[in-house]
Order: structure tokens, then C-alpha cells, then sequence
């Protein structure tokens, strides 16, 4: 008796563990959910089913979030196909797309909520400034391949689209703690809640990690790497069905390094710099149905000081963007999209760029035709204006064929471009950097007002298919051919300027399986692989080889666990000539597991989770660019509540 009821036991244990196994069921929840195609707006500006986007996306939710155990946007998007991400230290990071990378990483378009978060002067995206928390993401939608026909400058390798909870959707209270390891320590604080037509929320964080070790900089991973006091709010109003009008603000209050990675330098006068300010914005914004408008205010305001400069300095950064976006539908295979653009930008930066302010409007219009002559086939064409003062008028087409037979495959065939224009910085610096050194005792950088703007053209063919109901298949191929990059390249003994170089070309593929394995574990696979040629002045780093590999355990008892693999091969580029010769940039082959395991239940009559997380579970130190922090082991504790 005994004997059969083990074996009965076995048997309902394995038809729990096997859905497929004895009589036909009704599908699960979690078989419906990831049978659901998902939505995405960023590849044509409008809602769209994933599998008729013209551009290779991915999308991130936020239970992904959850489950990843990150602590930084950077690191999510290492789980990413065709992204690359390079950690510097524990204050700087680069992301880039499909080996566009460089020391200072601006070929990237950033947005929250609709709004460009790129500020002017570097054309850099600050990723632990951002006045944004973890975990008020609803969704990241990543388009990797360019996109300048819809987003204009720096959409030249991707663009990164963060969408944030509504008000509705974060109803509650929520109090998020977690510290650990390497001096990491965080504290959360939201609440929301919505009164008839009237939303608001409220976001209060704050965040601090330790330096990792660097011997060259004589760093032991103690001393404080960044410092971040971070707070936003958002009040909407609905008037009608179809109307929105929100006003939102926030800002981060930082105290951080700006490491130039120039560590292992045989000058030693090029060290580090030191930034402590502020970066914020104010929106105001409507939706009308179709059309939809906003105006953004955005500010850098921060003080410099290193042995970098000659002296510290004030640096203020403001822009104001206004955009207008209508869409409409033409009988029923058309619809356009059409949008116009005005950016304003200031400078104020005595110590880079001298006393003077630098100012710059930048004009851009763009339309889009989404033409269906039949159910399963739609063409996207897209033609963008953008007007910039110094490097002059840049147009930027873009077509893409997509085929979908089912609703769960289809395929893709498409040809973008992309630009960059330069930078306030590039155009204008105008700095004499001590070196630390008998001769020269300075170095001279001017900046280049004759610059034009980087370009792109991208060819690209992509599948995406759903099969037997659990397993998800994506493939992307691209063929990229650039050029006049912005380099910095010496003009003299001791004086450098920046200047347009030739480009060359890349090419390469994504491939990506997911699947559910049962009902309650989830997995998913990823390789990328690009071959590059072009002058290594030119070509940014990016490896050549890099796959992810994860497993997801959510649990109906509470708990959850989950486990991933990044495994990046080695890239190496040159950094920018000084006397001493060029020095040469690498990225390590690394291979790191992050792991995280989970418990929710209620506590006082609030939903409650407690986890534990750890990068770098086996504490492989790597560097991941030369002169670059060695990446170890960082273990986080985390408590999560919502009322």
C-alpha cells in the first residue's frame, strides 16, 4: 500500500512538473501570458503587435525587473541581444549597440516616458543620474539598429525607451530597502493613488555604491564610487477618454567620479575627475487621442574638479524641447505619422569651454507612411528633416518590409540610417589640461566648429516566430557602413582637436530562444556575434562573441529564483594619441552569473518580498576596459513592501 501510494505520488508530482502529460487542459495563466504577443511603440511611434515592428526590438517588463535582481538599468540591459555594456567603475558605465561602443559611449538615444534624457554637451546619457527608480518601470522597450528617421541625433546604434507606471498602476504605498556588499545601500520610497479624472506619484530614492578595486588608482573598494539623492512626481488629469494632460518633474542629486579609463596611462596626469550637482527636468505634456505634444525643460548643473582640469569649474547645461506628434489613418492600408521638433540648447562652462556661452537650436520634422496593401504584408516608410546650426542638414530615410503570415511568425526586411551631430563639447572646447608631467606641462584640446555629422547605413533582415505554444525564436542579421566619426586626433606636439576620420563597416547577427518549461520555470538564450573593420581610432569597443543564458523559478508557494550567465569575449580599440603614443583600450573575455532567490507573503496587511541577489556569484574579477575597476562579487539584501 505504501509502495503505490509513492508511486502515485510520483506520478501527480511529474503531471504537476509536465502540463503535457494525461488528459488535455485548459492552458494555464502563465501559458496564456507567454503565449501573449506583446505590444511595442517605440519602432513606429504607435501601439503595434511585437511581430510587426519594422526594427529588431526587445522588451523588458517589469517582472523581469523583479526577477533579474539589478540595480542599475546598465545592468539589465547586458540580458539584451546586440547590447553592449562595459562597467568602468562603480560610477561609470557605457552602453552602446552591436559595437558602436567608445570611452565615452554618445551613439545611444535614451528616452523615459517619451522624453530625451541625452544632455547636450557630451551627448551622453548620465545612467545612475537619472531621475528615475527600478522600480517604477513598467517596461523597457530596446530597438537596437539605427532609428534617426523617427528620433533624429545620437538614435545611431538603438534607442532605449523607458516607460514608467501610471498612477493607477502604482496605487498604494511601496518602501523598498536593500544594502549590501561594496558599500550598496538603497532606499525607496513611492506612492500613488488616483481620485476620479485626477493621478498623482510621488518618487523619493536614495542611492550609494564603493568604488571596486583598481590598484592603478589605488582604490582597496572601499571609497565611495557615487551618492545619489534622486526624487520625481507626476499630477495628471483626465479629461474624457481620450485626453491626458500631465505636468512631471524630478531631479538627482549626485556626488560621483567621471572616470576616464585612462588608469593604466603611462601619464600620469591623466587621472581622475570629481562631480558633485545636480540633473533634473519639468514636463509638461497632452494627449489628445492621436496627437500628442510636450514641452521639457532639462538641467545640468554640476561642479568639476581633478587634475584634469587647471582649475574647477561650474558646468550648466540647459535645453528646452518642444515636439508635436499627430497620427492618421488614410482609408484602410495607410497610416501616417508625422511629428515636429524644436531643441534649444546652452552652455555655460568657463573651464572647458571658456567664458563665453554656447548656445544652439536644432530644427527636425519627420513622416511616416505604415502602407498594408494586404492583412499580412506592411511596408513602413519614414523620411526625417533635422537641421543643426554648424553641421548643417541631415536627412534620414528609412524602409521596412514585414511579412506575417500568422499572427505568431513573421519576418523582416528593412534599410535605416542614422546621425550624430556634434556635440557642444566637440565644437567648442577650448582647455589646457596639466599633465603632471616636467614636459609638456600641459596639453592643449580646441575644439572643431567644422565638424559634420557621423552617418550610417544599416541593412538588416530579422524573424520572430512563436513554436508549440512555449518556445519563442528570434534571428536578426545587419550589415552597417559608417563613417566621418568624431575623434579626438593630435593637431601638434602637445595640441589636439577633434576631427571627421573614415569609417568602414560591421556586420553581424542576434539570435535569441525563450521558453516556458513549465508553468512555473522560464528560460530564455541569446548570441551575438559582429565582425568589424575600420581604423581602431574609429571603431569602438565591442566584442566579438557575447551570450546570455538564464533560468526564472517563479513559485505559486512565494517563492522565486533565478539565474543567469553573461559570457562576453574580448575587444580591444586605441584611445586617443598623446605624446606617450596611443594607449591601448581592451575589454577582457569575462564570463559572470548573477543570481537572485525570493520570498512575498503578507506582513500587517501588506503584500511583502525579501530577497537576496548577488553579481558575480563566483567572484570572477575582471576588468571590463582597460584602466577600468575589477569587477568582484557584490551580494544585496532587499525588503520590499506595498500598502
Amino acid at each position: 500500500m505504501g509502495k503505490r501510494r509513492a508511486i502515485q505520488g510520483i506520478i501527480v508530482a511529474w503531471s504537476c512538473l509536465l502540463p503535457g502529460l494525461g488528459a488535455a487542459q485548459e492552458p494555464s495563466r502563465e501559458l496564456l501570458l507567454f503565449m501573449t504577443v506583446p505590444t511595442v511603440v517605440t519602432p513606429t511611434l504607435r501601439p503595434q503587435p511585437i511581430t510587426r515592428a519594422p526594427s529588431a526590438v526587445t522588451v523588458i517588463t517589469a517582472e523581469d525587473i523583479r526577477l533579474s535582481g539589478a540595480t542599475s538599468i546598465p545592468d539589465l540591459l547586458r540580458n539584451v541581444p546586440g547590447i553592449d555594456v562595459f562597467r568602468v567603475s562603480a560610477s561609470d558605465i557605457n552602453v552602446a549597440g552591436r559595437g558602436l561602443n567608445e570611452r565615452v559611449a554618445n551613439r545611444l538615444q535614451v528616452f523615459i516616458d517619451g522624453r530625451s534624457v541625452i544632455e547636450d554637451f557630451l551627448n551622453l546619457v548620465f545612467w545612475d543620474q537619472l531621475p528615475v527608480s527600478l522600480e517604477e518601470i513598467e517596461r523597457i522597450e530596446v530597438v537596437t539598429g539605427p532609428a534617426s528617421a523617427l528620433f533624429g541625433t545620437n538614435a545611431f546604434s538603438g534607442v532605449v525607451q523607458i516607460f514608467t507606471k501610471s498612477p493607477e498602476a502604482m496605487r498604494g504605498t511601496h518602501v523598498i530597502g536593500r544594502g549590501g556588499t561594496g558599500g550598496t545601500a538603497a532606499g525607496t520610497l513611492m506612492h500613488a493613488d488616483v481620485a476620479g479624472p485626477l493621478g498623482y506619484k510621488l518618487v523619493f530614492e536614495y542611492d550609494r555604491a564603493n568604488h571596486f578595486p583598481n590598484p592603478a588608482l589605488a582604490r582597496t573598494g572601499g571609497e565611495l564610487g557615487r551618492e545619489d539623492f534622486r526624487g520625481s512626481g507626476l499630477v495628471e488629469y483626465r479629461v474624457g477618454p481620450d485626453t491626458l494632460i500631465s505636468i512631471s518633474g524630478g531631479a538627482d542629486g549626485f556626488d560621483r567620479d567621471i572616470d576616464p579609463g585612462l588608469g593604466s596611462s603611462t601619464v600620469p596626469g591623466l587621472g581622475l575627475l570629481f562631480a558633485r550637482g545636480s540633473l533634473g527636468f519639468g514636463a509638461v505634456k497632452f494627449i489628445h487621442g492621436d496627437l500628442k505634444g510636450q514641452i521639457v525643460y532639462n538641467r545640468l548643473d554640476t561642479d568639476l574638479r581633478g587634475n584634469l582640469l587647471p582649475q574647477a569649474g561650474r558646468v550648466l547645461i540647459e535645453a528646452v524641447q518642444t515636439d508635436l506628434q499627430h497620427s492618421l489613418a488614410l482609408g484602410q492600408q495607410h497610416v501616417l505619422t508625422g511629428g515636429l521638433s524644436h531643441r534649444f540648447a546652452r552652455a555655460d562652462a568657463p573651464v572647458l569651454i571658456g567664458p563665453a556661452s554656447r548656445e544652439q537650436h536644432l530644427f527636425a520634422a519627420f513622416l511616416q507612411d505604415e502602407f498594408s496593401p494586404r492583412p499580412d504584408l506592411t511596408l513602413t516608410m519614414g523620411l526625417r528633416f533635422d537641421r543643426h546650426p554648424d553641421a548643417g542638414v541631415n536627412l534620414s530615410p528609412r524602409g521596412s518590409l514585414v511579412y506575417a503570415p500568422t499572427e505568431r511568425h513573421s519576418v523582416r526586411a528593412s534599410i535605416g540610417t542614422a546621425f550624430r551631430n556634434p556635440s557642444l563639447l566637440e565644437g567648442s572646447i577650448a582647455l589646457a589640461a596639466p599633465t603632471g608631467l616636467p614636459a609638456p606641462p600641459t596639453l592643449s584640446v580646441v575644439g572643431n566648429r567644422s565638424l559634420v555629422s557621423e552617418e550610417l547605413i544599416s541593412y538588416e533582415v530579422g524573424y520572430r516566430g512563436l513554436w508549440f505554444d512555449r518556445l519563442k525564436v528570434r534571428l536578426d542579421l545587419f550589415y552597417n557602413d559608417f563613417g566621418r566619426f568624431i575623434e579626438l586626433v593630435q593637431s601638434g606636439p602637445t595640441s589636439f582637436t577633434f576631427q571627421n576620420l573614415p569609417g568602414g563597416f560591421s556586420f553581424g547577427g542576434e539570435v535569441g530562444v525563450e521558453t516556458l518549461l513549465t508553468d512555473w520555470l522560464r528560460g530564455f538564450a541569446n548570441y551575438s556575434y559582429q565582425e568589424r573593420q575600420a581604423d581602431p581610432h574609429v571603431l569602438g569597443l565591442g566584442p566579438r562573441h557575447k551570450g546570455n543564458v538564464g533560468l526564472l523559478a517563479t513559485f505559486r508557494n512565494g517563492f522565486s529564483a533565478g539565474m543567469i550567465l553573461h559570457a562576453v569575449g574580448e575587444s580591444e580599440t586605441v584611445s586617443l594619441p598623446i605624446p606617450a603614443g596611443s594607449v591601448p583600450i581592451r575589454a577582457e573575455s569575462y564570463a559572470q552569473v548573477d543570481a537572485r532567490a525570493a520570498y512575498r507573503f503578507a506582513l500587517f496587511g501588506a503584500d511583502a518580498e525579501v530577497a537576496l541577489s548577488a553579481t558575480n556569484l563566483f567572484n570572477n574579477p575582471h576588468q571590463e576596459i582597460s584602466g577600468g575597476d575589477r569587477i568582484t562579487r557584490r551580494v544585496t539584501g532587499w525588503l520590499r513592501l506595498r500598502f
